[in-house]
């Protein structure tokens, strides 16, 4: 059965071969000019680049540097590009946005978007931009300013009030903790999860609360279990073959669906068009909207699967990104304490009562470049999310044919001598201009540019200042008595750059005005 099936294997990859070498011949006109690839072996190409020991991004820097910032790969017949400078990828997805816009279909993401629902992994086209307008829309009620303050200043969003909520919990509950080793992660992922969850459900949960757990740790699962190079990416006829993992995935699935289907229920048995009370009510808004709207083509009204997934998408990019980045900014602090001390006299010099606010970050320079350095230095989403050509196009000199996915390695830009002075240590000077004003280099891509630029670029930012700042504003951080602090290599690197677990003991700053937990 085994050689069977390996003989089957061996037949398709052949046969995909042979097309795709039919297909680039049939090119006529000028000639043709591929990026460099580095020599692979029959079949499965570089293969081995994939599935080799180093993380990926470390494996695509070296070859970078033999084969230059634009470069190609093949891998089991399908034809990959590599993008490892800002100038190539600011080519690619805004200069020619349209032409780098594609997704590339993989079955274990169609498995578990319910075919490609939702905004993040769906290709582009019509309904995607339609859907991805709805979501902006959505985000942008959460961020738009409250009313006009006493002190003639626009008031907070919602997304601020909620999060500041729950920094002063946080902060209330680290306060307990009375100078004991503590695991930041436990903490956190109660104060991100309620964070995330009241902006998109308009709910929060108890530290020990079974759904906010199950939620959570079907999350985890399906991350660890749909890393890159997924078997059923490479060999989508696996699919057809019962097996253990198949029904692992399917009962982690149903769990996470059952969840969020609850909650999209609910919303639609309580929704009220004059009152939008979270992201998904926002959702449904639109799609209302577009339900009334003779104008609106079937391919490009929101769904229930739509809504659904891109529920998903929010809450598991929200709290996954900013959980992660906030670990690795507390484990920065332990290594330079010195950051740490600067931040909090930048902090009781501006800020000496109640915390620091989103608008407070013109007076905490620090603290803001602080944030974008955490986001440079760590570079969670290493490789950014793959894109895939819709059509033939060009990168500089080389062509490009329809169909290639597209990796950038944004690990290896955020690290590049040639645009970072002392790229491998933490300097938040990175991020501050002469007269100590923040600015943002070219260089800086934590986000992508283009069509695909993340939605979640400032919830995401403000999250991590506001919770930086109310930490260090009632805390000093520092390393268990007789222990270094964490290492800064990796503990995992795919599909994003995650620091193994650590503990930290948090002392009060007793000249600190003392935290009032919101009503």
């Amino acid at each position: 059965m085994v050689t069977e099936i390996l003989i089957f294997v061996a037949l398709l990859l052949f046969c995909r071969f042979l097309i795709i070498s039919l297909r680039g011949g049939g090119r006529t006109g000028r000639a043709w000019n591929p990026p460099p690839c580095p020599p692979g072996v029959p079949l499965l190409g570089n293969l081995a680049v994939f599935l080799g020991t180093q993380p990926l991004y470390v494996a695509l820097r070296r070859l970078g540097r033999k084969h230059g910032d634009v470069f190609g790969l093949r891998m089991c017949g399908k034809d990959f590009v590599v993008l490892g400078s800002s100038g190539a990828i600011r080519e690619a997805f805004v200069k020619r946005s349209v032409d780098f816009a594609g997704r590339p279909y993989m079955f274990s993401i169609s498995l578990l978007t319910r075919k490609n629902c939702g905004i993040a992994f769906s290709d582009y086209g019509p309904a995607w931009r339609g859907h991805r307008k709805d979501a902006a829309s959505a985000l942008r009620l959460s961020l738009k300013a409250g009313s006009v303050e006493s002190d003639g200043h626009p008031g907070r969003s919602i997304a601020e009030k909620t999060i500041s909520q729950e920094v002063s919990h946080l902060v209330s509950k680290m306060a307990v903790s009375d100078g004991c080793p503590i695991n930041p992660s436990d903490m956190l992922t109660v104060a991100l999860i309620n964070t995330v969850c009241s902006l998109t459900f308009g709910c929060r949960y108890g530290p020990s609360d079974a759904e906010m757990k199950a939620f959570v740790s079907a999350n985890h699962k399906l991350k660890e279990l749909f890393k890159p190079g997924h078997p059923l990416d490479l060999f989508p006829f696996l699919k057809m073959f019962p097996s253990k993992r198949m029904r692992t995935i399917q009962e982690i699935i149903a769990s996470r669906d059952s969840i969020l289907q609850a909650q999209y229920q609910d919303h639609v048995a309580t929704f009220r068009p004059d009152n939008i009370r979270d992201i998904t009510d926002a959702f449904l808004k639109s799609m209302q909207d577009a339900g009334g709207n003779d104008d609106a083509s079937d391919d490009v009204t929101m769904t229930e699967d739509q809504v659904v997934m891109s529920m998903w998408e929010i809450f598991a990019g929200g709290f996954e990104s900013t959980f992660q980045t906030l670990r690795w900014a507390l484990a920065y602090l332990l290594h330079y304490p010195e950051v740490q001390k600067r931040l909090q006299d930048e902090i009781d010099n501006n800020v000496p009562v109640g915390l620091p606010t989103w608008r407070d970050r013109s007076r905490l320079p620090y603290l803001e470049a602080t944030v974008l350095e955490t986001l440079r230095h760590s570079s969670f989403s290493s490789l950014n999310g793959p894109h895939v050509t819709t059509c033939d196009t060009k990168i500089g000199d080389y062509d490009i044919a329809q169909g290639t996915t597209v990796l950038c390695n944004l690990w290896w830009v955020h690290h590049d001598p040639e645009n970072w002075k002392d790229p491998d240590n933490f300097r938040p000077e990175h991020f501050l201009d002469e007269a100590g004003k923040v600015f943002t280099p070219k260089h800086f891509l934590p986000f992508s540019v283009g069509p695909r630029f993340c939605l979640g670029k400032q919830l995401a930012t403000m999250g991590l200042f506001l919770y930086l700042g109310g930490i260090l504003k009632h805390f000093t951080l520092a390393c268990t008595p007789g222990k270094k602090p964490p290492s800064l290599e990796p503990e995992s690197s795919e599909p994003i750059r995650t620091i193994g677990e650590y503990e930290i003991i948090l002392t009060k700053r007793e000249s600190r005005d003392p935290v009032c937990l919101p009503a």
